[in-house]
């Protein structure tokens, strides 16, 4: 499932279920509680607006309040629903909870923390180039991670570089083209989280037949070899 806050309307909220324990507590059980009930293997936690008031100096202890979230959303989640479930942070805060995407794993400084607290991060889909791969993976392989695999030094696949498939505002085309991202990722030694692959069916090829059909599969299928042919 996806968790969001998005845009300045829900800053209020966001700062209101941050500002007190016993609410982001109780919100995370409620998580949990629907994972248990309809068999989700986890969360894409999404915080797209300010945790904090004010400027980056600005009141609240937003930051620090949303990593002691994300691991006890963690803990609750490898204990009722088991040790495969994934709690991922998507990369939309920086180290003061203003909402500003870093384009990469950074520092403990900047968003490396709640990197720390979760099972991974979903990089934004700016990050564009070798270089900053690289930065994430070196920063992902250093100790400090409260995530429950046996080798805490070595996270580089808990690394997930965003790809639009929509290719919206990214340096590569959408659809197929989306392919040299993930071949970047790949060779870097990152994963991917590959957002929207419903452009096959919305805007591709898919589009001009019978949805449902032998042709729309088709179409899915040769989408799918086609931007992971590359990947062993």
């Amino acid at each position: 499932g996806t968790f969001l806050f998005e845009g300045p309307s829900d800053a209020k909220e966001a700062q209101a279920l941050f500002s007190s324990q016993n609410i982001w507590r109780n919100v995370a059980n409620q998580l949990v509680n629907l994972c248990v009930l309809h068999g989700f293997d986890g969360w894409l936690v999404n915080v797209e607006t300010d945790l904090v008031v004010g400027g980056d100096d600005g009141e609240g202890g937003g930051a620090d309040a949303f990593c002691q979230f994300l691991t006890y959303l963690q803990s609750q989640m490898k204990e009722r629903v088991g040790i495969h479930s994934q709690v991922i942070y998507y990369d939309s805060l920086n180290n003061r909870g203003k909402f500003q995407h870093q384009n990469a794993l950074l520092s403990k400084q900047n968003n490396k923390a709640y990197f720390d607290s979760c099972d991974g991060i979903f990089i934004n889909y700016r990050w564009f180039d070798f270089g900053t791969l690289a930065r994430s993976k070196m920063e992902a392989s250093s100790t400090g991670g409260n995530n429950n695999d046996d080798d805490d030094d070595d996270r580089q696949f808990d690394v997930y570089a965003g790809v639009d498939v929509y290719a919206r505002n990214c340096d590569y085309d959408q659809g197929l083209g989306c392919k040299e991202a993930v071949d970047s990722a790949t060779v870097s030694g990152v994963s991917v989280a590959l957002f929207a692959p419903g452009w096959v069916q919305e805007e591709g090829p898919g589009s001009n037949v019978l949805p449902g059909s032998e042709a729309a599969r088709c179409a899915d299928r040769t989408f799918w070899t086609e931007v992971l042919g590359s990947i062993s």
